[in-house]
């Protein structure tokens, strides 16, 4: 019985000692692979999300406000576009021909200071800007703002027109 239980068992060869380092060394190199791939994937996700944080950031710092006339019969209308920092680029059309300028906002006149709450006075102020055409005609126009709205007037030639951004 002994003998049949013998047989029965299978044996493995012995491994000499050089066999079993390379065997160790070749796992450890393949568990560096696998590490140093994490790494990678881990780096370039990260770097993925601050891009795509950046990318998100500035997007949500630009916004277009729409300028409109508060007289129908006026052809005037504009555009203010707002970026992450000042001066914002102002266009506006009036009958056919486009004037583009600068929007900066300057601290706020003595009378809107004392006519608005406390709350509101960080972010409340006037705008003028001198709007130049194609063909070197001007218009000059001024708005008092609060927040991402404007109210105010642009001239030229002797006429007034009014325009609003809401």
């Amino acid at each position: 019985m002994r003998a049949g239980f013998m047989s029965t068992m299978s044996f493995r060869p012995y491994r000499s000692e050089p066999e079993i380092c390379v065997q160790r060394e070749s796992r450890r190199e393949a568990l560096g692979d696998i590490q140093s791939n994490r790494i990678k994937g881990n780096a370039m996700q990260k770097n993925l999300m601050i891009v795509t944080l950046v990318a998100l950031v500035l997007s949500a710092c630009s916004s277009t406000g729409i300028l409109q006339s508060t007289q129908p019969e006026n052809k005037i209308s504009g555009t203010v576009t707002r970026g992450f920092l000042q001066p914002y680029q102002v266009d506006v059309t009036l009958d056919g021909k486009v004037y583009r300028g600068e929007w900066r906002t300057e601290a706020p006149t003595p009378m809107q200071k004392a006519t608005t709450g406390l709350p509101h006075k960080y972010h409340v102020g006037k705008v003028r800007s001198t709007l130049r055409a194609d063909d070197g005609s001007e218009l000059n126009c001024q708005w008092l703002t609060h927040s991402q709205t404007a109210d105010g007037s642009c001239r030229t030639g002797g006429r007034e027109y009014p325009l609003t951004m809401k």
